[in-house]
C-alpha cells in the first residue's frame, strides 16, 4: 500500500488504529497550527458528504464587491440631501473656499468609512454594517451633543427671542449692560421660562441720562439673537465711539458690546454717524451706517432713501446716491462701490451712460475708478467700461472691458450672440 503525501508544516500520528483494526497515519489537529489546517483545508477538494455550513461562508470575490457596491451607493445617495440642504440654508451663504473645504471634508469622511468597511471585510455582517454607520455619523452625533450641552449651560444663548414682559416702573435700581438706572425707570424682564433661571432684565429705560462707561445713555436692552454681552442702546447726545461720531437716534440703535460690566469699556459694533466723516477721498455723510467687522475692520455702507439728510454723497469726485466701503484698522480702504447720481443720461469723459439701471462704481487697488453700464461714445459706438485714474494734470479716461458680473444683462446678451 502507497503512503499517503505527507505536507509540509503537519504533525502526523503514525500507528493510529483504523475501523478494520488496521494502523494508519493521521493528521495530530492538536499538534498542527490551526493556521497550517486552515491552509490545508483551502486546497483540499470539497467534500459532497459533510458540506460546509452556510453560516461559516465569508463573502468573497464578487459577493464582497457588490457589497461594497452597494454601501457605496447608499453613502452616496444620503449625501446628496445633505448637499442640497447645505446649499439651501446655510452653507451657500460661504465663498468659494469655504464651500470647498466643507464639501472636501465630507468627501474625506465618506472615504475613511468606505476603507473602514472594507478593513472589515471579515467580521460579522451586522457588525460591520453598525460599525461603519455608526463612524458615518460620528460627526453628527458629536454635534447633537455638542448642541444639547450648549443648550443647557446657555439657555439664553439659544433662546434670544424670548418674550419680555410689558414696561413697568421699578422701585428699585436695575443694572443692565453695566449700566445702572435709578428707581423710577420703567423696565421690562424677560419672561420665566422652563430652565428655572431667575428674571433678568431685558430693556430698561430712564428719563435721565445714565452713564455706561464713558458713555451716556437714556435708555439699553438685549440684542435679539445677539450675545450676552451684546447690547443696543439710545445715546443720550452725540457722542464719539472708537473713533466714530454716533448719532443719538431712535431710529437705529447704536450696539454695544461690554465684556466686564463691573469696570464697563463699550465697545461699538455698530452705529449711525452723525455727522460727515472724510476718509481719504470719499466724504461719508451723516446717516452712514458703521459696522465693526473681524480684526479691527470696519464697513460703511450709505444710501440717499434710508434717514438721509443729503440727496447725494461725493466720492473719488463723482456725486453718488449710494456707496459702501470697507476699512481696515487704521482707516486704510479695502474696497469701496457705489452708484453714480442722475437723473437720465450721465456722462463720463466721452461715453453718455444711460441712467436706467444706474452707472455703477468700483475701486480698484490700483487707485483708479472703474465705471460700468450702457453707454455709447461719440461715434454712438457701445462702450460699457470706463476706467477714471486721477493725476497731476487731472482726470485721464480709458476705455476698459467690464468684468462679465458687472456688465448690464443687454450688454451680456448681445456679447453672447
Amino acid at each position: 500500500m502507497r503512503a499517503p503525501q505527507r505536507r509540509p508544516g503537519l504533525v502526523y500520528r503514525e500507528g493510529v488504529p483504523g475501523h478494520s483494526g488496521t494502523s494508519m497515519t493521521t493528521i495530530d489537529t492538536i499538534s498542527t497550527p490551526r493556521s497550517k489546517l486552515s491552509a490545508v483545508s483551502r486546497r483540499l477538494p470539497p467534500n459532497p458528504t459533510y458540506p460546509v455550513p452556510a453560516a461559516t461562508r465569508q463573502p468573497r470575490g464578487a459577493r464582497a464587491a457588490r457589497a461594497a457596491q452597494a454601501l457605496a451607493a447608499a453613502l452616496a445617495s444620503s449625501a446628496i440631501p445633505m448637499a442640497c440642504r447645505a446649499e439651501s440654508d446655510g452653507f451657500g451663504e460661504l465663498n468659494g473656499p469655504g464651500r470647498i473645504a466643507i464639501f472636501a471634508l465630507a468627501g474625506g469622511w465618506l472615504l475613511l468609512t468606505l476603507f473602514l468597511f472594507t478593513m472589515l471585510r471579515r467580521v460579522r455582517p451586522h457588525t460591520r454594517y453598525a460599525a461603519s454607520g455608526l463612524f458615518l455619523a460620528a460627526p453628527f452625533l458629536w454635534l447633537a451633543v455638542t448642541y444639547s450641552w450648549f443648550a443647557m449651560t446657555e439657555p439664553r444663548e439659544f433662546t434670544p427671542s424670548a418674550t419680555a414682559t410689558a414696561m413697568h416702573t421699578t422701585d428699585t435700581p436695575v443694572e443692565l449692560g453695566g449700566a445702572t438706572f435709578p428707581a423710577g425707570s420703567r423696565v421690562a424682564m424677560l419672561a420665566p421660562d422652563e430652565h428655572g433661571d431667575a428674571p433678568q432684565p431685558a430693556a430698561v429705560e430712564a428719563d435721565r441720562p445714565v452713564a455706561l462707561g464713558a458713555l451716556s445713555i437714556r435708555a439699553i436692552h438685549r440684542v435679539a439673537g445677539g450675545a450676552d454681552d451684546t447690547y443696543g442702546a439710545l445715546l443720550a447726545f452725540d457722542q464719539t465711539i472708537d473713533g466714530w461720531p454716533c448719532a443719538a437716534i431712535s431710529d437705529m440703535d447704536t450696539v454695544l458690546r461690554v465684556v466686564d460690566r463691573r469696570a464697563p469699556k463699550p465697545r461699538l459694533v455698530s452705529c449711525q454717524l452723525a455727522r460727515t466723516v472724510t476718509i481719504g477721498s470719499v466724504a461719508w455723510p451723516p446717516a452712514t451706517v458703521v459696522r465693526r467687522g473681524r480684526k479691527g475692520s470696519w464697513t460703511l455702507f450709505w444710501q440717499a432713501s434710508t434717514f438721509s439728510q443729503v440727496e447725494r454723497a461725493k466720492a473719488f469726485s463723482f456725486d453718488v446716491d449710494s456707496m459702501s466701503g470697507d476699512y481696515g484698522a487704521a482707516h486704510q480702504l479695502l474696497s469701496w462701490s457705489g452708484t453714480l447720481h442722475g437723473d437720465g443720461e450721465v456722462s463720463v469723459a466721452d461715453v453718455r451712460f444711460g441712467g436706467d439701471p444706474a452707472p455703477a462704481l468700483a475701486w480698484q487697488s490700483d487707485g483708479a475708478i472703474r465705471v460700468t453700464g450702457r453707454g455709447v461714445d461719440a461715434s454712438g459706438a457701445p462702450v460699457n467700461c470706463v476706467t477714471v485714474r486721477m493725476t497731476r494734470t487731472g482726470p485721464a479716461y480709458r476705455h476698459c472691458a467690464a468684468p462679465a458680473a458687472d456688465q448690464p444683462a443687454s450688454a451680456a446678451q448681445g456679447a453672447s450672440r
